[in-house]
């Protein structure tokens, strides 16, 4: 089995077992690898350690319960595996910035990170055959969060994401974010395609106007991975079709497109 195959056996694992405790030397065993290789396969590719992942996933899956259930948040603890709502809370403001008895009471929209796809996925595998394909590109993107926005890339849009430089304080001071090629999985990356990302003020405004082959697949892509901060497709008055997405750091990204669906 290929190593990506065997990721995304882990990813299905974890998913299935979220509100169960996990140990890793178990998913190593359903992803049929050693829990070392899983280990060192997930931070390379995925750009932390699988506990992390883990640990984001429940937060997120937990965020939404807040949101969307009546469930006391003590029971939302326990079901995410959390000894107390007191550890839940410490590592929910930890992760999100806020308690979540302030998510619940002020309705905010949880950004959390969505479920990794290492392989092809039905949508995937439409978004590379009708051609998901950067034709202009290398736009900078500036942010203090470096590491956030680097999730984000990847959870969101699918990309690969690598922190180049960082400070004296482990801060992310330049990195760049790409789309995943087939033939360029194992970070083989083409220097002038995607973002560049600096450390700097996020600049509130587009940051990036992209033009792919088509936005369909795409537009579904970042729906089912959770973001809803996604527009309609619209037609523009220069006969493209167009749709953008607002960032994390309320930037926004707009994603165009010449082809028109029949």
């Amino acid at each position: 089995m290929k190593d990506l195959e065997c990721l995304q056996r882990a990813v299905e694992y974890i998913e299935e077992n979220l509100t169960n405790k996990i140990l890793v030397s178990e998913v190593a065993e359903y992803a049929y690898i050693s829990e070392r290789v899983l280990t060192e396969l997930f931070r390379s590719i995925a750009g932390y350690p699988v506990i992390e992942y883990i640990r984001k996933r429940r937060l997120t899956r937990a965020s939404y319960d807040l949101k969307n259930t009546e469930d006391k948040i003590i029971d939302i603890a326990l079901k995410y595996c959390y000894e107390s709502p007191e550890s839940f809370s410490r590592a929910f403001r930890r992760f999100f910035g806020i308690s979540p008895q302030q998510l619940r009471l002020q309705g905010i929209e949880p950004e959390g990170i969505g479920k990794l796809q290492f392989i092809e996925s039905d949508v995937i595998g439409r978004q590379r055959s009708e051609g998901y394909r950067i034709l202009e590109n290398c736009p900078i993107y500036y942010t203090k969060e470096m590491d956030r926005i680097a999730d984000w890339f990847r959870n969101v849009l699918g990309w690969i994401v690598n922190i180049d430089l960082r400070n004296e304080a482990g801060e992310g001071v330049y990195g760049c974010a790409m789309p995943i090629p087939e033939d360029n999985v194992s970070q083989k990356l083409t220097t002038f395609m995607g973002f560049s990302l600096f450390y700097g003020e996020a600049l509130q405004r587009v940051i990036g106007y992209i033009t792919v082959d088509h936005v369909d697949p795409l537009r579904n892509y970042i729906l089912q991975s959770g973001w809803t901060k996604v527009t309609e497709i619209l037609f523009t008055p220069w006969g493209a079709r167009e749709f953008s997405v607002t960032t994390p750091d309320d930037g926004e990204i707009r994603f165009s497109s010449y082809d028109v669906m029949t």
